[in-house]
């Protein structure tokens, strides 16, 4: 602080120069307390050039529109897919590939995507979309299988058996297996 009481006597010049009182160390921001850094036109604040004292906001002033109330907590994932048995067939296609918007899903893929697995529905859907191998394939079969220490593994095959793609998750909170069948670019439970 300089002789004249003031933090910065550069700034305070500056400030005044500009119509602009600054404060002294005596008023300053006391902990605890909320203040008006900016306002409408007309109300006390710091950049209006009030005083600390004059931009403090009085806590029964502010009310539940500054400040709402917190939301209830969302609701978790369903990953045991409760419901998944309703999706027999499916006539309405979801994109599930950002990087390809021609890779479609069934709503039963949309469904699971919902509830806690869209991560294995997009990994398989960007791995079929870039690996050379699965590209060019009719069908694929995509599983998930679910390990009891929380890793799981995802597999395309050619539905006859041959692995053409494997993937290793080092952890999961998935909580099932999860069978799906790819063609002509659209995903789809393995009943579907």
């Amino acid at each position: 602080m300089r002789k004249s009481g003031w933090y910065n006597e550069s700034r305070r010049h500056s400030l005044a120069s500009k119509g602009i009182e600054s404060g002294r160390k005596s008023d300053a921001p006391e902990y605890g307390k909320i203040y008006a850094l900016t306002s409408k036109s007309g109300e006390p604040s710091i950049a209006s050039g009030n005083t600390w004292a004059e931009s403090e906001v009085k806590r029964e002033t502010i009310n539940k529109n500054t400040y709402p109330e917190p939301k209830a907590e969302q609701p978790k994932d369903d990953l045991e897919l409760k419901d998944l048995e309703q999706f027999s067939r499916s006539e309405e296609y979801h994109k599930i590939n950002p990087f390809n918007p021609n890779q479609l899903g069934t709503d039963g893929i949309a469904y699971i995507m919902k509830n806690g697995y869209s991560w294995f529905v997009s990994d398989m859907a960007i791995a079929i979309g870039s690996n050379p191998k699965l590209k060019g394939q009719e069908f694929l079969s995509v599983k998930l299988k679910v390990n009891p220490d929380k890793t799981a593994t995802a597999t395309i095959d050619d539905g006859n058996g041959n692995v053409l793609y494997k993937q290793l998750y080092k952890y999961t909170d998935a909580k099932r297996d999860l069978k799906l069948f790819y063609r002509d670019n659209v995903m789809m439970l393995s009943g579907d």
